[in-house]
């Protein structure tokens, strides 16, 4: 295959994966990495041998072995790099272009595993690892993959090769994090894509099984769900590593602990068929989940409210809101303890507003309180209220022109705004307004949630006052 490639033709792989050659793609993908390993190792043989290595790194000089390839590691290297980062005019590669046409499995892993080789021995050429690159509007290969109908089997392969990278240390623990969560220009993430293509089909899958069906819906391994479940629970100990239980992993009150933590990119969809459809014949009502405390007294209400917008965010303070030890349900760990220089920076409100992401958590935060009302006035461990952790983390009293996070709690908690703030010693109200803003709209809401909680209780004025 050495012979046949055009070594100026820097789109052929993307041809063919744009064109369903899947089986010249992978013959592609194996030669390139064949043709690298092969040339790496002998100039490194070749360098132990004159005792030219240094730090283990190999240069374009060749024996004989490799000389038969007619080409240095460089120019594989180069050439497989060009092939596979080649972008059109979108700036799709051939990842994005394969995954847009439902590829076989086998496809993604050969070009994943050039991939690999590529960040081995060329890491300082690449930016990110082959599967984060983003498209035009800030798409992953992974985010197309999961909003475009791709096998589960390919999503799969995708966390195995994050998952690896992350065993590697060739990136850092919260990757796996960030691939699945990471949203595009649109809002949308790879998690809430792929719960929007299969939603409809879930559904109607879920309405033809009967009562005593449902309760394997989820975990049964015979049924039409069980590959869909399996890769919807491991996306979500993926995204809420710090959420565990030693003794059930899987338990549905963990399960909506975890949805809960990640309710700006979380699928409401996601969170009623976990709360809905038990697992192992075990029946948990939605309103018991959503009364679960955690290790640290922490209910899911708490965690929603919590949830950062940790790639919108206007400050980087937000992303220290949400420490990722010390939340685990009935953990065996310690709670991570914060400092008062911490408990500080957590005091003030830091605004991170966008309509796409606040929306997602609205709806997260509206079910948890059909489910279990009473959580509005459940305080927080520090002794903070609902409704002034929410002002405290941005939250606003309109989401796209409706109903806010704000509007929302003073409806199930409507005296709150007559706490002050065991924190800040604040009103809510006086809390707004200490919001940071970046820009009119921010400002606008911070105006409209002070008025807000003005009109609701005027007398809040008054007793600020003493």
């Amino acid at each position: 295959h050495t012979k046949t490639m055009n070594w100026r033709d820097d789109q052929y792989l993307f041809r063919l994966a744009s064109t369903f050659g899947w089986d010249e793609a992978i013959t592609l993908c194996n030669s390139l990495i064949t043709g690298i390993e092969l040339t790496v190792d002998a100039s490194r043989r070749q360098q132990r041998d004159t005792g030219n290595m240094e730090d283990g790194r190999f240069n374009d000089s060749l024996d004989n072995s490799a000389q038969a390839h007619q080409k240095t590691p460089q120019e594989w290297l180069n050439y497989a790099f060009n092939q596979l980062l080649y972008q059109d005019q979108w700036k799709n590669t051939p990842l994005h272009a394969a995954c847009y046409v439902k590829p076989p499995v086998d496809v993604i892993d050969a070009l994943l595993r050039i991939g690999r080789v590529l960040w081995k021995h060329r890491s300082y050429l690449l930016h990110v690892p082959v599967f984060a690159t983003a498209s035009m509007d800030n798409s992953t290969p992974f985010l197309v993959a999961c909003s475009t109908g791709a096998s589960t089997d390919v999503l799969q392969r995708y966390l195995d090769e994050i998952e690896y990278y992350i065993d590697q240390k060739w990136v850092d623990s919260q990757w796996a994090r960030i691939m699945i969560l990471r949203p595009d220009d649109q809002g949308t993430s790879p998690l809430i894509g792929w719960m929007a293509f299969h939603n409809g089909w879930i559904k109607r899958i879920l309405s033809t099984l009967g009562n005593n069906q449902r309760d394997t819906a989820s975990g049964g391994t015979t049924n039409a769900l069980s590959e869909y479940w399996r890769l919807a629970c491991r996306m979500l100990q993926l995204t809420s590593t710090n959420i565990h239980d030693p003794n059930e992993p899987l338990s549905t009150h963990i399960l909506v602990h975890r949805c809960a933590g990640i309710a700006p990119y979380c699928p409401t969809s996601l969170l009623d068929w976990v709360a809905v459809y038990q697992l192992d014949g075990k029946h948990v009502s939605a309103e018991e989940c959503a009364a679960t405390r955690d290790s640290t007294g922490r209910l899911p209400l708490h965690r929603a409210l919590e949830a950062a917008d940790l790639f919108r965010s206007t400050t980087a303070q937000v992303d220290k809101r949400l420490p990722m030890t010390g939340c685990e349900i009935d953990s065996i760990d310690t709670p991570k303890k914060q400092s008062a220089d911490e408990l500080d920076k957590l005091s003030l409100p830091v605004k991170c507003h966008n309509n796409m992401i606040e929306t997602n958590r609205l709806q997260i935060v509206e079910a948890l309180l059909q489910w279990h009302p009473k959580a509005a006035t459940t305080p927080f461990p520090s002794g903070r209220s609902p409704l002034c952790q929410a002002i405290a983390f941005g939250s606003s009293c309109h989401s796209n022109g409706g109903t806010g996070i704000v509007q929302l709690l003073l409806q199930y908690a409507p005296a709150s705004p007559l706490e002050p703030d065991p924190i800040t010693g604040l009103y809510p109200f006086m809390l707004a307004a200490t919001a940071s803003t970046v820009n009119d709209e921010d400002a606008c809401c911070v105006i409209n949630t002070v008025y807000l909680l003005l009109r609701h209780n005027p007398q809040s004025v008054t007793l600020a006052l003493h």
